[in-house]
């Protein structure tokens, strides 16, 4: 290192003196011996390594310019593109926002209505149960409204109707904010309201106390209306309580629910039912209940001559006559129970008032209800009009020419007349067509050995 030192400071010393000699002056020859010519280069080369390694040195040290490596506009872009990292709280806000949990709707899964007196209490059942329901009653809009927000309704939920002067109808009617469920009463009749919630079973309960058995509030005539939303929570809440708090109270405490019977059934399911029954050969029951459909709804024509049928299989003579005498105050001109009344009275002999029943007007066409007319010419043969029962089978052959017991009416109303060919031949085609039974058969055989 001295020896380089050394160097440095002839080097710094022959800078210093270059300055002071003159531009044009020429070196003055310098004569020494051989050796020092041979330091020179080595000296040279050693000044020459030396500025190389200052000129690195000064270079490492001396402050690098940093150049962008994006101009200010892409690098905008890339901090829109790629934010900075969020907290926790933020990160989970954004996860939500980004890829939201699925809303599932409350669905009103069936209705059922009891009623006793003059309580009414509706059932709703939901899945799941909606976050809140709105129950009021409208007195002068003659409804009592039961709103359900974002509820939907199940496609073909069918509604029980109530069975009261006051209450005529139930309806559901979806809307853009949900389900509305409007019980439509008589106008200006004041209704009182109750809840109650059974989240278990995601059920529903509106109590109904219609006049006559409401609070003296009610009666006075005042809109009824439930001040604060009933609250339906589709889960059960926990709580926080304080050392000082007080517990809170569900504003779902109702009075206690309604307990009724189930409603009477219709007069379509009493009648359904007692048709099973008749199937089924309980009698009894099915007397019952057809009875009660006619006692609801007494031109029930079905269940009527249901009923009729069953009467006679139990031998209730007495009791069918007045099923079909009552039968035909609402249904005179009904063929089915003129027929029945025809029928009893012949059993009785009763040969004129049978026809008189049976001919009454109107007639029904005789291609309608060949039978009833048929029946017409048994009773003309009873009361001895023959050529009238004759001309009434004739017809009623071309409608049905295979009726084996037509041509026997035929063969008889034409013999009791004399006319013994057209007799025997219709004799021969009442064998022919067959169908008749064993003594009818003997009979006709025996007529025409006669004739």
């Amino acid at each position: 290192m001295s020896l380089i030192n050394d160097m440095l400071r002839d080097l710094e010393q022959r800078r210093k003196q270059e300055p002071q000699q003159g531009a044009a002056a020429a070196p003055t020859p310098v004569h020494s011996r051989p050796g020092k010519h041979r330091l020179m280069p080595v000296l040279g080369a050693l000044g020459l390594l030396l500025m190389l390694l200052l000129v690195a040195g000064w270079s490492y040290y001396l402050p690098r310019p940093v150049a962008p490596d994006v101009n200010l506009a892409a690098a905008g872009l890339q901090e829109e593109l790629n934010p900075s990292p969020l907290e926790p709280a933020a990160l989970e806000t954004s996860i939500l926002k980004s890829d939201p949990a699925p809303l599932i709707h409350p669905l009103l899964t069936s209705v059922n209505l009891v009623q006793e007196d003059q309580r009414l209490q509706l059932e709703l059942t939901f899945n799941p149960l909606p976050a809140h329901a709105e129950i009021r009653a409208l007195p002068q809009q003659g409804q009592v409204l039961i709103r359900l927000p974002e509820t939907q309704l199940q496609s073909g939920l069918v509604v029980p109707q109530p069975q009261h002067d006051l209450i005529r109808h139930i309806s559901l009617m979806p809307t853009a904010a949900g389900l509305d469920v409007i019980v439509a009463v008589a106008a200006e009749q004041p209704i009182a309201t109750s809840q109650r919630l059974d989240p278990l079973a995601s059920m529903l309960f509106i109590g109904l106390e219609l006049p006559g058995t409401t609070p003296a509030a009610v009666e006075a005539g005042a809109e009824v209306i439930i001040r604060t939303p009933v609250t339906v929570s589709a889960l059960p809440v926990a709580s926080v309580a304080t050392p000082n708090s007080t517990p809170a109270v569900s504003p779902l405490v109702s009075p206690a629910p309604i307990r009724t019977q189930p409603l009477a059934e219709t007069d379509q399911q009493l009648y359904q039912r007692g048709l099973q029954q008749v199937r089924e050969g309980n009698l009894g029951a099915a007397r019952d209940n057809l009875t009660t459909a006619l006692h609801l709804n007494p031109e029930l024509l079905v269940a009527r001559l249901e009923l009729i049928g069953v009467l006679q299989r139990l031998a209730d003579e007495q009791q069918a006559l007045r099923v079909i005498e009552e039968g035909l105050t609402f249904h005179p001109a009904q063929s089915e129970l003129r027929k029945l009344i025809a029928h009893y009275l012949l059993s009785l002999q009763q040969y004129q008032p049978a026809l008189t029943r049976l001919e009454a007007d109107p007639l029904p066409a005789l291609a309608a209800d060949p039978d009833y007319h048929a029946l017409r010419a048994v009773i003309y043969q009873e009361l001895g009009e023959y050529s009238r029962s004759a001309q009434l089978y004739a017809r009623l052959l071309e409608q049905r020419p295979r009726e084996s017991l037509w041509w026997l009416g035929l063969a008889i109303a034409l013999e009791q007349q004399g006319l013994a060919t057209g007799a025997r031949d219709a004799y021969r085609t009442a064998l022919d067509v067959s169908g008749l039974r064993p003594d009818l058969e003997k009979f006709v055989r025996e007529r025409l050995q006669y004739l």
